[in-house]
């Protein structure tokens, strides 16, 4: 399954569930849009609140949400950057 459509059904069969109050650092990339690696790195520089339950790492979702919240605003613009040309075109 190509992971787009694996990230379609994920959003699907989540529409309707109550949202837990930590994740796995796995399921955290997936809500952020970044690597499980990047999710590390912002709980070390204490960007997200992290709990150890056992061996098991668990972020805080409300964190997650407060970092969504601390991120500038998106300025887009109307105008495209051209598509770059591969050498055999």
């Amino acid at each position: 399954m190509h992971p787009a459509e694996t990230r379609d059904l994920l959003v699907e069969l989540l529409r309707d569930k109550p949202v837990p109050a930590a994740m796995s650092p796995k399921d955290a990339s997936f809500y952020l849009g970044v690597g499980v690696n990047s999710i590390y790195e912002m709980i070390a520089a204490g960007e997200l609140e992290a709990r150890k339950l056992g061996a098991r790492t668990l972020v805080v979702t409300a964190s997650i949400r407060d970092r969504l919240a601390a991120l500038p605003k998106a300025k887009l613009t109307t105008k495209r950057r051209p598509l770059k040309q591969s050498a055999s075109a």
